[in-house]
C-alpha cells in the first residue's frame, strides 16, 4: 500500500481533488535528479501541473512520487507553503492506474471529482482544464483527445458506429488497423471519485506490459453504461511532454513564447521576444520596455514605465515605477524604488534596497545595503551591510570593510554625507549627517555630523628624483 503523508479529509460536493502523477525516473535525462525537478524558466517541471491544478480550483492536490523522492518532497513544502499539497508514494512502478491507486487514501469520498495530471507535462493550459472540468460536471468520466497526422507512440481512441467513445487501446496492444487511427488519448482525465477508488480491480493488467493502465478505465466505464465525454485539444503544443533534455528545451521555448505574448498583450514592450526569458510568476506593469537578452525570474514584480536594457538578469525582486536598468546588471532579492537608475554592469545582491531616485552605477556591488533617496554610488564600489541615508554621494572606489573573517559588521552613513573617492569604511562605523570624508581615507572611527574626516599618510615630494632615476636607467642600459 502507498504511503501517505497527510490524511484525506473531506471535500465538498462541488469541489474536486487533483492527482499529479510524478513518479517517473526520467532515465533519458542521464541525471540522478527526479525528472520532475528539472527546470523550465526557473521552475521545476512539477511546478506547472501543481500550479495549474490549484489555479483551476482544486481543493486538494495529491502528488504521487517515488519512494526515494526527498528532493520532490522538500520542493513541495517550500514552493507551495500553506497550499493543500499532499504527497503519496508509489512503491512500485506498475503503470498509470497503479500510480493513481497509490493516492487512493487521499481521494475524496462521496460524489467528489478527481482531476488527473502528469508531473512532466507542463504545457497543458488553464483553458483546456476548464473545458474538461465543465464537460465533466454532468458525466462520470471526461477525457482529453487530439488528432495527429503522426500518432505514433500514443494510445488510440476507439469509437462505436454512433461516434461515441468505446475505449482506448495502447499502441503496444493495438492491431495494424487500430494503429491507423489518428485520434489519440492525451491522458488528462476528470472523473467521479468512485471510479478512482478501487481502480486496479476495474482495469486489470491483461496487456503486453502487465501494467495497470488508466486508459483501460474508459472501456470499463463504457461497458458499465456510464457516461463518457471527451474534450478535443487543437493546439499540438499542449501535448508535448518532457522525457529528455531536448524536449525540455522545446517546452521552455514554447512556455517563454506564451508568457511573453501574454505580457505584450497586457501592455509591455518586449523588443525581441525570442531572446527574452520571463518566468511564470513575474508581474510587469504597462509601458515597461524590455530589450533583448534579458532574463526575469522568480517572484519578480516590475512596475509601470520601466526600461530594462539588454542582457540584464532580475530574480525575486521588486522594481517600482519609472526605473531604468541599464545593460548587463544582475539583481537578486532586491527592492528598487521609483525613478532609480541602475547600471550598467551593476550587481545588487539579496537584501539590498534602492530608494526613490537613487543611482547605482557601473561596476558597483551592493549586498544587504539600503541606499537612501537620491543617493548616488556611480563607480567601482562595494557596499555591504550598510545603511546609507538620503542625498549621499559615494565616490568611486569606496569599500565598506564589513567582514572581519568571523562576523559581519554594519556601516551607517547618515543623510547628506559626501564620501571622497577611494575611501574604506572599516565597520562597525557611523558617519554623522552632513559629514565630509576626504578622498583616499581609511575610516576606522565614528565621524561626527558636519565634520571633515581625513586619514592619509602625509605626502612627501623629493625634488629631481624622477629625472635622476631616468638618467641612471639610461646609463645602465648602455
Amino acid at each position: 500500500m502507498a504511503k501517505i503523508n497527510n490524511p484525506a479529509g473531506e471535500i465538498k460536493k462541488q469541489e474536486f481533488a487533483a492527482v499529479v502523477l510524478a513518479a517517473g525516473r526520467g532515465t533519458r535525462f542521464k541525471s540522478p535528479r527526479p525528472k520532475v525537478m528539472h527546470e523550465i524558466l526557473g521552475k521545476p517541471l512539477l511546478y506547472y501541473p501543481v500550479r495549474l491544478a490549484l489555479d483551476s480550483g482544486a481543493a486538494r492536490v495529491i502528488c504521487v512520487v517515488e519512494k526515494d523522492s526527498d528532493e520532490v518532497r522538500e520542493y513541495l513544502k517550500m514552493d507551495f507553503s500553506g497550499k493543500p499539497v499532499v504527497v503519496a508514494v508509489q512503491e512500485e512502478r506498475l503503470g498509470t492506474a497503479h500510480a493513481l491507486h497509490s493516492a487512493e487514501e487521499c481521494i475524496p469520498g462521496g460524489e467528489g471529482k478527481v482531476l488527473v495530471l502528469y508531473g512532466a507535462d507542463p504545457m497543458m493550459t488553464a483553458e483546456t482544464i476548464q473545458n474538461l472540468i465543465s464537460s465533466g460536471v454532468g458525466s462520470d468520466l471526461a477525457i482529453t483527445t487530439a488528432v495527429l497526422e503522426n500518432p505514433r507512440g500514443y494510445g488510440r481512441i476507439m469509437r462505436d458506429s454512433t461516434g461515441k467513445i468505446a475505449g482506448i487501446i495502447e499502441e503496444k496492444d493495438a492491431s495494424p488497423d487500430q494503429k491507423l487511427l489518428k485520434e489519440i488519448n492525451v491522458g488528462i482525465y476528470f472523473m467521479n471519485a468512485g471510479l478512482a477508488r478501487g481502480i486496479l480491480e476495474k482495469v486489470g493488467n491483461k496487456n503486453a506490459q502487465k501494467e495497470y493502465y488508466l486508459t483501460d478505465l474508459v472501456g470499463w466505464t463504457v461497458n458499465k453504461g456510464l457516461r463518457v465525454v471527451d474534450v478535443r485539444i487543437s493546439d499540438a503544443a499542449e501535448l508535448v511532454g518532457v522525457n529528455d533534455r531536448a524536449e525540455l528545451a522545446v517546452c521552455a521555448r514554447e512556455m517563454a513564447r506564451r508568457i511573453n505574448l501574454n505580457h505584450m498583450r497586457n501592455g509591455v514592450t518586449i523588443a525581441v521576444p525570442e531572446c527574452t526569458w520571463i518566468g511564470p510568476g513575474v508581474v510587469i506593469g504597462t509601458d515597461t520596455v524590455i530589450m533583448p537578452g534579458c532574463t526575469i525570474m522568480g517572484g519578480t514584480g516590475i512596475g509601470a514605465s520601466c526600461r530594462m536594457d539588454s542582457f540584464s538578469t532580475i530574480t525575486d525582486s521588486v522594481i517600482r515605477d519609472n526605473v531604468r536598468i541599464r545593460e548587463y546588471c544582475h539583481i537578486e532579492g532586491c527592492e528598487i524604488g521609483d525613478g532609480a537608475i541602475i547600471g550598467p554592469f551593476a550587481r545588487l545582491r539579496p537584501g539590498s534596497v534602492i530608494e526613490t531616485g537613487a543611482h547605482v552605477g557601473n561596476f558597483v556591488e551592493l549586498k544587504k545595503t539600503r541606499l537612501g533617496k537620491r543617493s548616488k554610488a556611480n563607480h567601482l564600489s562595494y557596499l555591504g551591510d550598510a545603511e546609507i541615508g538620503s542625498d549621499v554621494n559615494v565616490g568611486a572606489g569606496t569599500i565598506t570593510c564589513n567582514y572581519d573573517g568571523i562576523n559581519k559588521h554594519k556601516t551607517i552613513i547618515e543623510d547628506g554625507v559626501f564620501v571622497g573617492s577611494d575611501t574604506q569604511f572599516v565597520a562597525p562605523v557611523k558617519i554623522g549627517k552632513g559629514a565630509l570624508i576626504g578622498a583616499g581615507s581609511t575610516i576606522t572611527q565614528d565621524v561626527p555630523p558636519d565634520a571633515l574626516a581625513v586619514s592619509r599618510v602625509p605626502q612627501s615630494n623629493t625634488a629631481g628624483y624622477a629625472k635622476k632615476r631616468r638618467q641612471e636607467k639610461k646609463r645602465g642600459t648602455k
